[in-house]
């Protein structure tokens, strides 16, 4: 097989060139390039055939973090993974970047070279405790998604909610404008606001999100 083609983004040179003879010193791997500047990773990793890049997050960690979040969106196929984290906290903010994977700061070389053949392989390394928490985060984004749907983009004006109501009585447009004194045009107005406040393809949808937001009675709806 092939040697994995290796990048290194480090901080310290010393350590870099430290981890860079590790690595050359393995048949598996092959190191394809080393730099302490994303600017100039971003131009090499152009250029190169790589497919995992190393990433020292112990000097800057919020700048790892945006190094990964930018390496991910410009170069999606690249395997990424940060080194040296010290948290779980640490572990998602890097996982959310769009990292493959993750090792530790307590991490050993043979754990480095295991980690890196399993991102490799598209099978990113996850300690129970860590994928526990991935899961807890999905549950939250999933919550805070399923929130912002059902929140209007804006509030709905008194006479948006009026005809609402009324539309959750079963009143067509023409009914409406007889019961309000209101033309026929004003009132498809309002409706076409009041769907797109709330975001809803239709009047159906309109009244469920009123029954579920309103406390209207299941007695008001007509549909």
């Amino acid at each position: 097989m092939e040697p994995i083609r290796i990048y290194l983004i480090y901080g310290y040179r010393l350590l870099t060139e430290a981890v860079a003879c590790c690595l050359e010193a393995r048949p598996e791997v092959a190191v394809a390039g080393v730099t302490q500047d994303l600017g100039e990773a971003l131009e090499r990793l152009a250029e190169l055939a790589v497919d995992v890049v190393l990433i020292d997050a112990s000097v800057a960690r919020r700048q790892a973090v945006a190094m990964v979040a930018e390496l991910a969106e410009k170069r999606p196929r690249l395997r990424l993974l940060p080194l040296g984290l010290e948290s779980d906290d640490e572990v998602l903010a890097f996982l959310e970047a769009g990292a493959s994977g993750y090792l530790m700061r307590r991490a050993s070389f043979d754990e480095l070279l295991a980690t890196v053949a399993a991102v490799h392989r598209g099978e990113p390394p996850c300690s129970p405790q860590v994928a526990a928490s991935v899961c807890a985060r999905i549950v939250e984004l999933a919550q805070a998604r399923e929130s912002r749907r059902r929140q209007p983009k804006a509030a709905l004006t008194p006479r948006e909610l009026e005809i609402l109501a009324l539309v959750a009585e079963g009143l067509r447009n023409k009914e409406i404008a007889g019961r309000l004194n209101i033309t026929l045009a004003t009132v498809k107005n309002h409706v076409h606001n009041v769907l797109d406040k709330l975001q809803v393809r239709n009047r159906r949808q309109a009244v469920q999100w009123a029954f579920d937001n309103l406390r209207l009675g299941r007695s008001a709806f007509a549909y």
